[in-house]
Protein backbone atom coordinates (compact mmCIF):
# COMPACT_ATOMS: atom_id res chain seq x y z
CA UNK A 1 0.00 0.00 0.00
CA UNK A 2 1.23 3.64 -1.12
CA UNK A 3 0.29 6.41 1.11
CA UNK A 4 0.48 9.38 -0.18
CA UNK A 5 0.26 12.48 2.02
CA UNK A 6 -0.98 16.09 1.11
CA UNK A 7 0.43 19.08 2.94
CA UNK A 8 -0.63 23.00 2.92
CA UNK A 9 3.10 23.74 3.46
CA UNK A 10 5.38 24.90 0.69
CA UNK A 11 7.93 22.39 -0.81
CA UNK A 12 11.23 23.62 -1.31
CA UNK A 13 11.89 24.49 -4.93
CA UNK A 14 14.81 23.43 -6.47
CA UNK A 15 14.45 26.00 -8.97
CA UNK A 16 14.44 29.81 -7.91
CA UNK A 17 12.43 32.23 -9.65
CA UNK A 18 14.20 34.99 -11.70
CA UNK A 19 13.10 38.52 -12.19
CA UNK A 20 12.06 38.96 -15.45
CA UNK A 21 13.00 42.36 -17.16
CA UNK A 22 9.48 44.31 -17.81
CA UNK A 23 8.69 45.04 -21.02
CA UNK A 24 9.83 48.18 -20.63
CA UNK A 25 12.42 47.32 -19.63
CA UNK A 26 13.46 45.09 -22.26
CA UNK A 27 12.30 47.79 -25.32
CA UNK A 28 14.71 50.02 -23.50
CA UNK A 29 17.73 48.27 -23.74
CA UNK A 30 17.45 48.39 -27.66
CA UNK A 31 20.37 50.42 -27.95
CA UNK A 32 18.70 51.44 -31.81
CA UNK A 33 15.90 52.85 -30.03
CA UNK A 34 17.91 54.14 -27.53
CA UNK A 35 19.45 56.43 -30.33
CA UNK A 36 16.60 57.37 -31.18
CA UNK A 37 15.69 58.78 -28.26
CA UNK A 38 18.77 60.44 -26.96
CA UNK A 39 19.33 61.92 -30.48
CA UNK A 40 16.02 63.96 -29.79
CA UNK A 41 16.92 64.34 -26.20
CA UNK A 42 19.24 67.46 -24.73
CA UNK A 43 21.76 66.25 -22.09
CA UNK A 44 19.23 66.35 -18.92
CA UNK A 45 16.71 64.49 -20.48
CA UNK A 46 19.48 61.75 -21.17
CA UNK A 47 20.76 62.19 -17.34
CA UNK A 48 17.38 61.65 -16.05
CA UNK A 49 16.16 59.02 -18.27
CA UNK A 50 19.28 57.09 -16.82
CA UNK A 51 18.31 57.20 -13.59
CA UNK A 52 15.04 55.34 -14.54
CA UNK A 53 16.51 52.24 -14.79
CA UNK A 54 19.46 49.62 -13.92
CA UNK A 55 19.36 48.88 -17.69
CA UNK A 56 19.63 52.45 -19.13
CA UNK A 57 22.40 53.97 -16.77
CA UNK A 58 25.50 52.30 -18.81
CA UNK A 59 23.80 53.15 -22.42
CA UNK A 60 23.29 56.39 -21.66
CA UNK A 61 27.14 56.86 -20.06
CA UNK A 62 27.90 54.90 -23.85
CA UNK A 63 25.79 57.19 -25.71
CA UNK A 64 27.40 60.11 -24.05
CA UNK A 65 30.85 59.13 -24.63
CA UNK A 66 29.62 58.51 -28.20
CA UNK A 67 28.14 61.36 -29.01
CA UNK A 68 29.16 64.57 -26.53
CA UNK A 69 32.67 63.55 -27.69
CA UNK A 70 34.89 66.80 -26.66
CA UNK A 71 37.17 66.12 -29.87
CA UNK A 72 34.24 66.78 -32.50
CA UNK A 73 34.27 70.50 -30.88
CA UNK A 74 38.06 71.05 -31.22
CA UNK A 75 38.46 69.37 -34.64
CA UNK A 76 36.25 72.09 -35.39
CA UNK A 77 39.16 74.80 -33.94
CA UNK A 78 42.49 72.55 -34.28
CA UNK A 79 43.85 71.96 -37.42
CA UNK A 80 44.53 68.30 -36.88
CA UNK A 81 44.03 65.13 -35.13
CA UNK A 82 47.45 65.20 -33.58
CA UNK A 83 46.94 68.58 -32.38
CA UNK A 84 43.74 67.52 -30.93
CA UNK A 85 45.25 64.98 -28.93
CA UNK A 86 47.96 67.11 -27.92
CA UNK A 87 45.20 69.45 -26.54
CA UNK A 88 43.64 67.17 -25.10
CA UNK A 89 46.97 66.14 -22.92
CA UNK A 90 47.81 69.65 -21.97
CA UNK A 91 44.17 70.16 -20.71
CA UNK A 92 44.38 67.08 -18.58
CA UNK A 93 47.74 68.87 -17.18
CA UNK A 94 46.79 71.98 -16.66
CA UNK A 95 42.76 72.07 -15.87
CA UNK A 96 41.77 73.92 -18.64
CA UNK A 97 38.33 74.12 -18.77
CA UNK A 98 36.47 75.15 -22.08
CA UNK A 99 33.30 77.45 -21.59
CA UNK A 100 30.76 80.20 -23.13
CA UNK A 101 28.63 79.56 -25.80
CA UNK A 102 30.77 77.17 -27.75
CA UNK A 103 30.22 74.59 -25.26
CA UNK A 104 26.38 75.18 -24.50
CA UNK A 105 26.23 75.24 -28.52
CA UNK A 106 28.09 71.90 -28.72
CA UNK A 107 25.76 70.61 -25.80
CA UNK A 108 22.15 70.98 -27.54
CA UNK A 109 23.91 70.32 -30.74
CA UNK A 110 22.59 74.15 -32.29
CA UNK A 111 25.29 75.09 -35.20
CA UNK A 112 27.92 77.48 -33.75
CA UNK A 113 28.01 80.18 -36.24
CA UNK A 114 26.11 81.35 -38.55
CA UNK A 115 28.20 82.27 -42.04
CA UNK A 116 30.18 84.73 -42.03
CA UNK A 117 30.92 85.39 -37.82
CA UNK A 118 33.74 84.82 -35.86
CA UNK A 119 33.36 81.89 -32.97
CA UNK A 120 35.78 82.73 -29.95
CA UNK A 121 36.37 79.93 -27.83
CA UNK A 122 36.55 80.87 -24.13
CA UNK A 123 38.89 79.02 -22.01
CA UNK A 124 40.03 79.30 -18.10
CA UNK A 125 43.36 77.90 -16.59
CA UNK A 126 45.13 78.52 -13.43
CA UNK A 127 47.23 81.03 -13.44
CA UNK A 128 51.14 78.85 -13.35
CA UNK A 129 49.92 77.44 -16.39
CA UNK A 130 48.72 80.30 -18.65
CA UNK A 131 52.05 80.69 -20.51
CA UNK A 132 52.02 76.94 -21.51
CA UNK A 133 48.65 77.52 -23.06
CA UNK A 134 49.39 80.53 -24.63
CA UNK A 135 51.94 79.61 -25.91
CA UNK A 136 50.17 76.70 -27.68
CA UNK A 137 47.65 78.35 -28.79
CA UNK A 138 49.99 81.21 -30.52
CA UNK A 139 52.42 78.17 -31.87
CA UNK A 140 49.34 76.58 -33.93
CA UNK A 141 48.47 80.11 -35.37
CA UNK A 142 45.62 81.47 -32.69
CA UNK A 143 45.74 85.07 -31.17
CA UNK A 144 45.37 84.67 -27.37
CA UNK A 145 43.47 87.26 -25.59
CA UNK A 146 43.31 87.61 -21.96
CA UNK A 147 40.35 89.44 -20.45
CA UNK A 148 40.85 92.06 -17.82
CA UNK A 149 39.13 90.76 -15.31
CA UNK A 150 41.09 87.81 -14.85
CA UNK A 151 44.74 87.24 -16.32
CA UNK A 152 44.01 83.69 -16.49
CA UNK A 153 41.18 83.29 -18.46
CA UNK A 154 41.90 83.44 -22.35
CA UNK A 155 39.91 83.52 -25.45
CA UNK A 156 40.77 82.60 -28.72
Amino acid sequence: MILQHASNTPQPSAHKSIDLPSLGQRIIVIDVILDIIFSFSNPRTIINLSKTCRATHPIAASYFRAAYKPERLLQQFLPDAAVVRAFRTLQAETGLTIFGKVVYNSLVRAPLTSMGTIVAVSLYVDMPYASAMDGFFTGIGYDVYSTSDSPTRSTL
